[in-house]
Parts: structure tokens; C-alpha cells; sequence
């Protein structure tokens, strides 16, 4: 999706100078619509120009772009990308508090991040990572990927081993806590908020049903993963996963 091709770079040059005299609001609007067609290339390139601009949206959904570049690069490309994509949605975060995009994607990056850096950075980020989650689901309550994320940390920290527990009681004052029913309610406040937005929501639904013992609500998540279409590498993942786990769990449901 990066990948860069002449006749596809000769186009960019073609369009930049039309690019620059389009508003800021003309440029998000096209940015999205590359985004929204898997084009991430040319949003990246579309954006790039405007990077020292103050421009809170812009910047946030340049940030997400590079967050997408980040997935085609080595390791250490991958830590230099998302270290500038957290600048930049930083930057975006200065400028307006109160967008919702920006928090959502704050906690992306961060969680990114934190990734690279081990699970004690993880542990010592959770806590400003589901700020950002919470504040994003307070903007907007209708948009499901903010409950999915605020579902994946709880999640996260309801599966977390003792042993990581245990260690991060070195460095931690408190740890967070949370459950794999605090995690379905989020979970499912996604599906009610965009209905099959999202075969990873639907996987983990089944995934904390299966945690909670209910192997017929599990079934159910699960096979609606199973059935939902292979467009994506996340996708494909969860199709995997859900058909792992429905010949695991509930072959003789």
C-alpha cells in the first residue's frame, strides 16, 4: 500500500500543486476518502506537505497514516514511524482537546508505542492509554471503534498473568484493574453503536464469552466472525481465530 510506483508518484507530483491551494477542510475530506479506499499511500503523501502546519485535524490524520506506514516497515523504521506519528497527533491534541478522533488515536499510538518498549512501559502507559479511550467515548458515544479500544484494554488487563502482575507491583503504585465483563460491556456497546463494523469486535465478544463460561453466546460471536468477509489482514486473523476456537471450545455445542 506504500509501495511506490513511478506512474504513481509522476500523479502525486502532478496533483501537489492543486493539493496545496484545497482548505483544510477539502484535504481532510479527500484524505478520508483515500483512507477509506485502503489508499494509504497517497493520503500519506497528500498530508505530508502540511505536517508543520497547526492544524489539529489534519495533523491527527496524518498521524494515522503513519500509523498504517509503520505496518509495511522493519522494526526499527516501525519504532521511528510511530514515534513521529505520536508527535504529530500530540501536536493535534494541543491544539483542540476536544476532539474525539484526536484521543482515539492518541491512545492507538501510545499502546503503539508502548509495544516497542516492553511490557513495563505498557503497564506504566495503561493508565493515560484509557484516559484517552474514555475521553474519546465521551465525545462520541456512536462511534463503535472507541468501545472496541476501551473494550481491548480491559481486556488486556483482566487476562494480564500474575507474573506481570506480580513484576509490575515493583514500579507500580496501583495497578489497573478492570474484568472480562467490563470488557463484554464495551464490547458490546461497539456492536450496538455500528452493527458488523468490525470482525476483531465480534471475535473478542466471543472471546469474553468464552471467559465467562457461556460457550452458547460464544458460538454465536464466533461464527459471525467465522462468516464475515476476508477484506483485511485483521480479518484474516480473526476468521482464524474464531474458527480456532469453535473447534476448540464449541464443536459439540
Amino acid at each position: 500500500m506504500f509501495s511506490a510506483t513511478g506512474s504513481i508518484e509522476e500523479k502525486e507530483q502532478d496533483q501537489q500543486g492543486n493539493c496545496k491551494q484545497l482548505s483544510s477542510e477539502e484535504l481532510c475530506t479527500k484524505a478520508d476518502q483515500l483512507y477509506k479506499e485502503r489508499r494509504f499511500g497517497e493520503a500519506y503523501h497528500l498530508l505530508c506537505e502540511h505536517k508543520n502546519d497547526d492544524d489539529p485535524q489534519l495533523l491527527w490524520r496524518l498521524a494515522r497514516l503513519m500509523y498504517e506506514k509503520a505496518k509495511g516497515e522493519s522494526f526499527e523504521a516501525q519504532k521511528e514511524t510511530i514515534l513521529n506519528a505520536l508527535t504529530c497527533c500530540s501536536r493535534a491534541l494541543e491544539l483542540d482537546e476536544n476532539c474525539f478522533a484526536i484521543h482515539k488515536w492518541m491512545s492507538i499510538l501510545l499502546d503503539a508505542q508502548s509495544k516497542f518498549e516492553g511490557p513495563k512501559s505498557r503497564i506504566l502507559n495503561a493508565f493515560k492509554i484509557k484516559e484517552h479511550m474514555v475521553r474519546a467515548c465521551a465525545l462520541k458515544p456512536e462511534d463503535g471503534t472507541s468501545w472496541h479500544l476501551l473494550g481491548m484494554w480491559c481486556f488486556t488487563v483482566a487476562d494480564m498473568p500474575w507474573y506481570q502482575r506480580k513484576a509490575a507491583n515493583v514500579f507500580l503504585a496501583t495497578m489497573p484493574e478492570s474484568s472480562f465483563d467490563e470488557a463484554l460491556q464495551y464490547f458490546t456497546k461497539a456492536e450496538i453503536s455500528e452493527p458488523m463494523f468490525y470482525s476483531m469486535n465480534l471475535l473478542m465478544l466471543g472471546e469474553c464469552y468464552l471467559k465467562l463460561g457461556n460457550l452458547e453466546m460464544a458460538r454465536k460471536y464466533l461464527q459471525m466472525t467465522k462468516d464475515y468477509p476476508d477484506v483485511s489482514a485483521e480479518d484474516t486473523e480473526a476468521i482464524k481465530r474464531a474458527t480456532y476456537l469453535l473447534e476448540k471450545y464449541c464443536r459439540k455445542l
